[in-house]
């Protein structure tokens, strides 16, 4: 079993008693958790602390849960699960649009969210594990990808990927020639 010890976890939720809820339970299964009320918040936290993983919801005043995964998505690769009260299709599309990893509907179990979390990090591992040695920087002319910012560029003109499309991009440009 994966060890989630001292696995940092902010959670975004403007949600005040649900943000206090989320971090009693998940300081009781061993993660450390900072809490952030809003977007812009979220935002200033992720930089400071640097989480391992960020619980967000989607409903909120100001800068909502997808304008918030977009700005956090270009800041890092730091594994999302979105957490809401809408679970209509569209919505689980659209979080996933904007690099959420994961997506989880209220009413949970804690026990189903310590199972996303662990899924969600032991996936982050496997595909940042310390085995892998990645240029941070690649160009061959008209493509150029700078890992460390996670920005790609076609004939110097920026494009955005989902994570998942970044990860694959790296994959292949890593695998080149094969």
């Amino acid at each position: 079993e994966y060890n989630i010890m001292n696995h940092k976890i902010l959670v975004i939720d403007d949600d005040k008693d649900l943000a206090e809820m989320l971090k009693a339970q998940l300081e009781m299964m061993d993660y450390k958790v900072v809490t952030a009320a809003n977007g812009r918040e979220g935002l200033k936290q992720s930089y400071k602390v640097r989480p391992d993983l960020v619980v967000l919801d989607i409903m909120m005043p100001d800068m909502d849960g997808w304008e918030t995964c977009s700005r956090l998505r270009e800041l890092s690769s730091v594994p999302i699960i979105m957490l809401t009260a809408r679970n209509m299709k569209r919505d689980v599309v659209k979080g996933l649009e904007h690099g959420a990893d994961d997506y989880l509907t209220k009413p949970f179990s804690s026990a189903e969210l310590n199972a996303r979390i662990q899924a969600v990090l032991r996936r982050s591992r496997e595909a940042n594990g310390p085995n892998k040695s990645r240029p941070t920087f690649y160009s061959n002319g008209y493509l150029n990808i700078d890992a460390e910012r996670r920005v790609v560029t076609v004939h110097g003109k920026r494009v955005d990927l989902t994570p998942t499309e970044f990860k694959l991009l790296s994959c292949m440009v890593r695998n080149e020639g094969r």
